[in-house]
C-alpha cells in the first residue's frame, strides 16, 4: 500500500498516491507516445496492466506558470520569495494535474477527462534508465542516469501521473486525427462547460489534447480554490470568468481550424464544413438591445500566451470561482461513465435535439394508447 500523502499539500482537491516508487512494481516501458516542454508520456505496463505514464521534468515541477496576460505576469516580475512559494502548489504542471484530477474524483465526474489513478515517483537508477530506453528503441540513446532528465541529483525523483491509455493517436497524420476528433465537438463543448461549473479552467485548450473526444492534458489547468480566485483577493473577482472565456475562445478556434484544414486530394468523400456554434442565432442576438455585460468597456480575456487583443464581450455560462469547493467532497454528481472493460475511454457524440424530441413524442403516443 502507498505510504505517501496526497498532493499538493494545500487546501482543496488532492490526488492520491499510486505507488511510492515505481521500481517496486513490475514495469515495462513499451513506447514513448508524445513529448513536450513539460513532460513525456509513455505507454507502460505496470503489473500486467496497460497505462499512460506522464513523467514531468524537474524544472516544470518547480517553476509555476502564473502568467495572466495582458494585465499581469508573475513570472517576469520581481516578486518576494514568499509569493513565489505560495504559487508553487497551484500553478506547476504536476500540481495542476493533481488538483484537477483530484477535483474530478471528489465530485465523481471522472468522465469529463481521462481517468487518473494517482501519482508516483521514478528514481533514475541504471536499471530504470535501461527500461526507459526500451521506449525509444535503438535509434535514440539516453544518458543512463539522472542527467538525461536534468535532475539536480540522483536523489531527486521524477514525478509522474498514471492514467488510462487511450491509444497512440499522435502517430496518425494530423488531418486524420482532426477528422476523428470532429465527431466529438458537441461532447467536448459540453464537458468543457461542466469543467467550468466544477471550478476548473483548462487554459491550454488545443485539439491535440484530445483522444477520441477525451481531454488528456490538464497541465496548465487552474482549479478552485486558487491563489488567483476571489477569496484570496490578489486578482480581480472576474479573473476565473475571463479564463473560462479564454477556454471557449480556444474551443471556437478548434472548430474554425477544422473548417480551414487543407484536406488531402485523395480523400473521398470530402469532409463537410462544421456548423456547430455556441450561439443558436447570432444574427438575432445582434439585433437585440445589448445586455449590461455587453456594454463597453469590455473586460480583457486573460491568458498565458501573450495575447492582449481579446476582450470578454460575452460572459461565459459558468464562473468557475463560484464553485463551492468546501462542499465538493460531500456532493457526488452521478456515477462515473466508462465505455469499455479494459479501462479505455471514448466520449460519445451528443444526440441531436431532433432525436430526443422524436423519442419523447413516441412516448406520449404510447401513453395515450
Amino acid at each position: 500500500m502507498p505510504t505517501l500523502k496526497p498532493l499538493p499539500d494545500v487546501e482543496g482537491p488532492k490526488l492520491e498516491c499510486f505507488a511510492d516508487n515505481l521500481a517496486d512494481h513490475d514495469v515495462k516501458f513499451i513506447k514513448r507516445a508524445v513529448g513536450g516542454l513539460q513532460s513525456n508520456v509513455y505507454q507502460v505496463e505496470i503489473d500486467g496492466k496497460t497505462y499512460a505514464l506522464k513523467c514531468f521534468y524537474h524544472y516544470t515541477h518547480t517553476a509555476p506558470n502564473g502568467q495572466l496576460d495582458p494585465i499581469y505576469d508573475m513570472v517576469d516580475r520581481d516578486i518576494p520569495d514568499s509569493d513565489w512559494d505560495a504559487l508553487l502548489p497551484y500553478a506547476t504542471p504536476f500540481y495542476a494535474e493533481c488538483r484537477a484530477f483530484g477535483r474530478l474524483k471528489e465530485i465523481n465526474r471522472e468522465n469529463l477527462a481521462v481517468r487518473a489513478y494517482g501519482y508516483t515517483r521514478l528514481f533514475m537508477t541504471e536499471e530504470m534508465g535501461k527500461k526507459i530506453q526500451c521506449a525509444y528503441g535503438p535509434t535514440r540513446k539516453l544518458a543512463p542516469d539522472y542527467t538525461s532528465w536534468k535532475l539536480p541529483s540522483p536523489d531527486h525523483p521524477i514525478m509522474a501521473i498514471v492514467k488510462d491509455w487511450l491509444g497512440d493517436v499522435h502517430a496518425e497524420p494530423y488531418w486524420q486525427r482532426r477528422k476523428r476528433e470532429s465527431k466529438f465537438f458537441r461532447t467536448i463543448h459540453r464537458n468543457l462547460l461542466a469543467l467550468h461549473k466544477s471550478g476548473i479552467v483548462v487554459r491550454d485548450l488545443e485539439d491535440q489534447q484530445f483522444v477520441n473526444g477525451v481531454l488528456v492534458d490538464l497541465g496548465q489547468a487552474y482549479t478552485i480554490p486558487h491563489i488567483y480566485d476571489r477569496e484570496f483577493g490578489k486578482m480581480p473577482c472576474w479573473t476565473f470568468a475571463s479564463l473560462a472565456a479564454w477556454d471557449l475562445l480556444r474551443f471556437g478556434a478548434m472548430v474554425c481550424g477544422w473548417n480551414i484544414t487543407e484536406w488531402p486530394e485523395t480523400m473521398h468523400p470530402r469532409p463537410r464544413q462544421c456548423t456547430f456554434t455556441t450561439h443558436k442565432d447570432q444574427e438575432a442576438c445582434d439585433r437585440l438591445r445589448p445586455r449590461v455585460y455587453k456594454q463597453r468597456p469590455y473586460l480583457p480575456i486573460l491568458n498565458y500566451g501573450g495575447f492582449d487583443d481579446f476582450v470578454m464581450s460575452d460572459m461565459p455560462p459558468f464562473d468557475p470561482s463560484l464553485f463551492d469547493w468546501r462542499k465538493a467532497a460531500s456532493k457526488g454528481r452521478g456515477t462515473t461513465k466508462r465505455s469499455s472493460t479494459d479501462g479505455s475511454q471514448t466520449a460519445q457524440p451528443t444526440r441531436t435535439r431532433k432525436v430526443v424530441k422524436r423519442k419523447a413524442a413516441k412516448r406520449k403516443v404510447a401513453k395515450r394508447k
